[in-house]
């Protein structure tokens, strides 16, 4: 504990507590879960060296198992130990029981991605009204809102107006005309800045000549780098391939696969096209240039 007079001006019992009667018996416990460092957790919720073991903190241990988290020690961890001081009845059941009626939702995913965020008096309200907005307002579905959680369960806890509302409106204004689909397949787009969605939205579309509905089906495209973006299609282009190739193909494939099964070339040139790429490609894309004259082995990069 690197403030041991935090942790007292938080739970003043803690230094009248008996080490050998309760203080060693909490400890034991607490490092039987398998926390990684029990002193910063005590010291944010002192209270855990206090609390009734069997009919409060292992209670809650074992309904946080039930639903699903496999590594309680971490969680816990995450948590600070916060769990300790919240009731069952009005604070942890109200969420659960929330996220049980949402279909097709991991409620387990949810849980161990967000430590912090599921529990308190506050929370099934603020849950309801962001599945609410992503199934009403964006058109994502009642029946594909669980799925899109699942996937990504920081859109429960994401500012709506400071962070998702403007990439909405920005999808929209490059033409996504099935946001609710194409967030529910890959919501982590949601979590890019506008700059580099920007950034890669230009290449894909102007550069490297790809319809926005390449995108709105395989969106996952809008969160690999710009260099790796480039480094794919200047390797098509300079195998004469760049046409023949869907979006998904031409990104997802193994660099093996890619270079040999799709481009035909081999995994040596193109990884080394690739560093070429990052170490100086132009952010503008495709040069006026041939791009086999401008090939590793050839005189630069596939790019200017």
């Amino acid at each position: 504990m690197s403030d041991l007079a935090l942790a007292v001006s938080r739970d003043k019992s803690l230094l009248t507590h008996d080490a050998e009667a309760v203080v060693s018996r909490h400890l034991e416990y607490l490092l039987s879960l398998g926390i990684p460092k029990v002193g910063p957790m005590i010291q944010s919720v002192p209270q855990l060296l206090s609390c009734d073991l069997t009919h409060d903190l292992h209670r809650k241990v074992t309904i946080l198992q039930a639903l699903g988290v496999r590594k309680i020690g971490h969680w816990l961890y995450k948590n600070r130990g916060r769990v300790v001081t919240m009731d069952i009845e009005t604070e942890m059941r109200p969420p659960v029981d929330f996220l049980r009626s949402v279909p097709n939702l991991k409620i387990e995913r949810v849980l161990e991605t967000l430590p912090a965020g599921v529990f308190g008096k506050t929370r099934r309200a603020q849950m309801e009204a962001r599945v609410r907005y992503l199934s009403e307002d964006l058109g994502v579905g009642a029946h594909r809102v669980g799925k899109m959680i699942s996937r990504w369960p920081y859109v429960l806890t994401m500012s709506r107006t400071g962070t998702i509302q403007p990439k909405v409106e920005w999808l929209k204004s490059v033409g996504v005309d099935n946001l609710g689909h194409m967030l529910t397949m890959h919501p982590h787009v949601l979590s890019a800045s506008a700059a580099s969605l920007q950034a890669k939205h230009d290449f894909l579309v102007n550069v490297w000549g790809r319809p926005i509905q390449q995108i709105q089906t395989f969106p996952q495209a809008l969160t690999y780098s710009l260099h790796y973006l480039r480094a794919r299609a200047g390797y098509l282009k300079l195998k004469g391939k760049e046409s023949d190739v869907g979006l998904h193909r031409a990104l997802r494939t193994a660099d093996h696969s890619f270079a040999v099964s799709i481009a035909k070339g081999s995994v040596e040139e193109y990884q080394a096209l690739a560093r070429a790429v990052k170490r100086g490609g132009s952010e503008e894309g495709y040069s006026a240039h041939d791009v086999r004259a401008r090939a590793p082995g050839g005189g630069g990069s596939a790019f200017d």
